[in-house]
């Protein structure tokens, strides 16, 4: 009996030690390709997360961890990492950014994610996560619905939502309280997204009760369970596919399905119009296209710097419910959570720095009264200084930390030697960039006059690009800064702000989140100034 059971133990020992050395070679195997290739690498390196274990250990925010990647790479144009086990390319030179980003397009003409739209077919055909020639059709088709005038023509929404803010401060110093102001400017911008996407009156600014804010935080705030989901599906997405993970839950998914159903089938019954998104999707289902604003240039962002263009097959997208729905997702993900992270970061930045706040002020006043006190669209584009202010904000703290694009086809970048092949990731460290004190002297320090126009003339390119650069810029930028600006000249306006010493500054990031958050929150004090 001893020895069967001696002998057992060394089979099952025996089992072990091989499973384990199986393991080993699988979750290291990749490991030698950069040095392969003699391209410099981070150096620490953990069987199967790579090069990136401290973020998916929650150790370090993802903006942070590519800032010390790219810090350990100095004097490279680019360098070599580990997502995971696939080798990927950290792009530091800004000249190579612009071939990645615009020039060369059409070599990584793909963001770099990977969703199956037969399990997640909600944000398969999202604008931001299709690929290839459907990206091309699609963004040709949503490119009027963002113009200049549809915007403006959306103002008065966003006006009637910045009287709900100001009333929401208000009973703020009337109670004698402050601000966590990202969660205040979340129910700002849910109720312009519910209005100006969805034709919805939310009121999270007065009850964050409701079930349009409770969606909105399920999406982009997840628990500790629905978080490791997430990243399931953005880094291993074949063990998602296999077990039917989605970024967009059933629930989520049914509730905006019913939402947009309900929205187009109302109108097109009782004939009702309204200028918002909702409208231009049922215009989209009915003809195919959008009516472009007159006299407007149309950006939809399919030729490339050079004067190319993408050599893309033809390829058509039926407007079903699903895709429609799926827009509206994606203008209620983009407009929601990005535009309230930059209202936040930027209200917090004027509490804490008095100079800017008054000269801000006496710039909304003095153009304010050149329009009569009214607060139009036309008088938000005249504040130089309200547009500094908000470009130094994102520069300190971009929504994403980096963006990734896929190799789509094989590429050899100018004067390297390197073929990068179909597939593999190109990181563009954006929060890194932004605070590299060689394109950006003292970058810790809040400074709008980074971005006057002598200032912005001699800037290097391509070492600012909050939403992106190159045809996949951010679709909704300009509707971002439009509500975020709104939001701030009603504040800034009416209120004075100070800082209440419960966040620290310089600001701590968040580890636990892909995007910047701080993670202290963002305490803002506010007293009236009538």
């Amino acid at each position: 009996m001893g020895l069967l059971f001696d002998s057992l133990l060394v089979e099952l020992l025996a089992f072990g030690l091989a499973a384990w050395a199986i393991f080993y070679w699988y979750a290291t195997k990749n490991y030698n390709y950069w040095q392969s290739k003699n391209v410099r690498t981070a150096k620490k390196l953990t069987p199967l997360f790579g090069t990136m274990a401290e973020t998916f250990m929650l150790k370090t925010q993802l903006g942070v961890f590519y800032q010390k990647l790219y810090n350990e790479l100095e004097g490279e144009r680019f360098g070599g990492y580990y997502k995971l086990r696939d080798p990927a390319i950290l792009v530091r030179d800004p000249e190579l950014i612009k071939h990645v980003l615009v020039k060369d397009f059409s070599s990584f003409h793909d963001n770099d994610v990977h969703i199956n739209e037969k399990v997640d077919p909600m944000l398969a055909y999202n604008i931001f996560s299709i690929h290839g020639p459907k990206w091309k059709f699609l963004r040709q088709r949503l490119a009027p619905a963002f113009t200049t005038g549809k915007i403006k023509s959306m103002f008065p929404l966003m006006q009637e939502v910045c009287e709900e803010l100001k009333k929401h401060v208000q009973r703020a110093i009337d109670n004698k309280e402050s601000r966590e102001v990202k969660r205040m400017a979340a129910n700002f911008t849910t109720d312009v997204v519910g209005s100006c996407a969805f034709g919805v009156k939310c009121n999270s600014l007065q009850d964050e009760s409701n079930t349009f804010r409770q969606m909105g935080m399920e999406m982009l705030n997840p628990g500790p369970v629905r978080g490791l989901v997430l990243m399931i599906v953005l880094f291993w997405p074949k063990v998602g596919d296999f077990f039917g993970l989605k970024f967009i839950s059933d629930r989520l998914a049914n509730f905006f399905r019913k939402l947009v159903k309900d929205a187009i089938e109302f109108r097109e019954k009782n004939n009702v119009t309204r200028s918002d998104f909702i409208q231009l999707l049922i215009q989209l289902k009915k003809k195919g296209e959008l009516d472009a604003d007159a006299g407007e240039k149309i950006e939809n962002g399919v030729k490339q710097e050079n004067g190319g263009t993408d050599h893309y097959e033809e390829a058509k997208i039926e407007f079903t419910h699903d895709v429609l729905t799926s827009q509206a997702v994606g203008f209620f993900g983009d407009g929601f959570e990005t535009s309230s992270s930059a209202l936040a970061f930027t209200l917090f930045e004027i509490a804490n720095n008095q100079d800017v706040q008054e000269k801000l002020r006496d710039e909304i006043n003095t153009v304010l009264e050149k329009h009569d006190g009214k607060f139009s669209y036309e008088a938000i584009q005249e504040m130089q200084y309200l547009d500094q202010v908000l470009l130094e904000s994102l520069r300190m703290y971009p929504p994403a930390g980096a963006m990734n694009r896929l190799c789509t086809k094989r590429y050899q970048f100018p004067d390297s030697d390197l073929k990068i092949e179909v597939g593999t990731t190109m990181t563009v460290p954006i929060y890194a960039i932004h605070h590299d004190p060689k394109y950006w002297p003292n970058p810790e320090k809040f400074d709008p006059d980074r971005f006057t126009e002598d200032n912005k003339k001699s800037r290097l390119p391509y070492t600012f690009f909050p939403f992106g650069e190159g045809p996949r810029i951010c679709i909704g930028m300009r509707f971002a800064q439009a509500q975020v600006k709104a939001a701030l000249v009603t504040i800034v306006k009416n209120f004075d702000l100070e800082t209440t010493g419960q966040t620290s500054y310089p600001v701590v990031l968040d580890p636990n989140v892909f995007l910047i958050h701080a993670k202290e929150g963002l305490h803002v004090s506010f007293k009236s100034r009538n």
